[in-house]
């Protein structure tokens, strides 16, 4: 899969075709779109997708895992603000029903 370098890990193409095997993703003149889970694909499934995929671990101060290549993910999918959007699937009062999909393509 044509990843920028910077993003272009063995995890990250793993998931990312899992994703496209799913239909949650496709490449459509090199651009990268998000289709999501259910009949709304929120920014916010993205972001909790990208997460999972490079390492992001929440903590009430943020991220304390791996650097999470935001800018770089913005970029790819043309959206501002991953790391806010993923922060706040996380302090959601109640767990969103898509995050069981999610978590079970890593399983």
């Amino acid at each position: 899969l044509p990843l920028p370098n910077s993003l272009d890990t063995k995890r990250a193409q793993t998931y990312f075709q899992r994703a496209i095997d799913k239909g949650w993703i496709s490449l459509e003149a090199n651009k990268w779109i998000w289709h999501g889970i259910g009949a709304n694909a929120h920014k916010s499934q993205l972001a909790y997708f990208c997460g999972k995929v490079y390492g992001y671990k929440h903590s009430i101060n943020g991220n304390v895992g791996t650097s999470f290549p935001e800018e770089d993910l913005n970029a790819l999918f043309g959206i501002k603000r991953m790391q806010s959007l993923l922060q706040q699937v996380y302090e959601a009062t109640k767990k969103q029903l898509w995050r069981r999909s999610i978590d079970e393509l890593f399983e």
